[in-house]
């Protein structure tokens, strides 16, 4: 048992290095018409020993001839499922509540134990909202967890590199 945990945490501690923030635009390959334009992950909840899991957000920007949706992909990665459902963006007082767009990605196995990845759209006006004031706080809801992300400005700012790469294309 002692082993196990120290494994998880070694893990853990590896996977939360920091990685450098880019912003990767791909094309389909069988519909070139779709462009996809993401950052790599962000972690905003670190583990520690007594709660061994992460999650991840990522900014992505999904463009066609007939649409240009904007969103996060959530990851979470665990002992035990969050199954994530909602997340709710708190700007200015204001409580915004989304849904995923698509059933989540969930896997068993790895090291960790349990991974889901949800993909959130939102509307632009709540991206430009964010940028004017400044800060937000979110709260990724599940069934079995909940996180809360506090006033995060180095998301902001994350955020705010690829709103204007994904405006200058």
């Amino acid at each position: 048992m002692l082993k196990n945990s120290i494994m998880m945490l070694m893990t853990l501690i590896l996977i939360s290095c920091s990685v450098p923030f880019r912003i990767y635009t791909e094309t389909d390959k069988f519909n070139p018409d779709i462009e996809a334009t993401y950052t790599s992950q962000i972690t905003v909840k670190h583990s520690n020993p007594f709660d061994m899991c992460e999650v991840y957000l990522q900014y992505v920007n999904i463009k066609s001839e007939k649409s240009n949706k904007l969103g996060f992909f959530i990851t979470y990665i665990g002992k035990h499922w969050a199954f994530i459902g909602e997340i709710k963006l708190l700007i200015d007082g204001k409580v915004y509540k989304y849904s995923p767009s698509q059933s989540p990605h969930r896997d068993v196995g790895g090291l960790l134990g349990v991974t889901e990845t949800s993909q959130f759209l939102i509307p632009k006006e709540i991206f430009e909202k964010i940028q004017s004031k400044g800060n937000f706080d979110m709260r990724i809801s599940g069934q079995k967890r909940s996180f809360d992300i506090n006033e995060n400005e180095d998301l902001v700012d994350k955020m705010k590199i690829w709103y204007t790469a994904i405006n200058k294309q």
